[in-house]
């Protein structure tokens, strides 16, 4: 069972999506292959990304690149693990709303954050 919004960390860029279909669409194949995209639901389970082996690619990395990868669907399959990793998906909140207020991205004061609930963290980063 996987519990909205969902969360879709990459490359120190957080977004938050309202379904998993959404969520899906906004990630490419080869990217989950390479492993660049960490998904929480909001009570912070990781969940499991798939992408079928029609679109993996193959043969050496030189010729991917020359001829290309295909692209396919995402999908998003439920929570990989029994255990939620809460902690770990505070700090990520915590870190990338510390870097966006020192960017002058966020220009409220982020004093709360340490004693903020998982949701406030996540609506957070809905509208920074």
């Amino acid at each position: 069972m996987v519990t909205l919004p969902i969360i879709v960390i990459s490359r120190g860029d957080i977004d938050v999506y309202d379904s998993v279909e959404e969520a899906a669409l906004s990630m490419e194949s080869i990217d989950v292959l390479e492993g660049e995209y960490v998904v929480f639901d909001s009570q912070g389970y990781l969940l499991e990304l798939y992408v079928d082996d029609l679109y993996k690619p193959r043969g050496p990395k030189w010729l991917r690149w020359f001829l290309g990868v295909p692209i396919g669907p995402v999908e998003i399959r439920g929570r990989k693990e029994a255990e939620p990793r809460e902690g770990e998906l505070r700090s990520r909140i915590i870190e990338y709303l510390t870097t966006l207020q020192k960017l002058g991205i966020v220009r409220a004061e982020l004093d709360w954050l340490s004693t903020a609930s998982l949701s406030e963290l996540i609506n957070a980063v809905r509208d920074p």
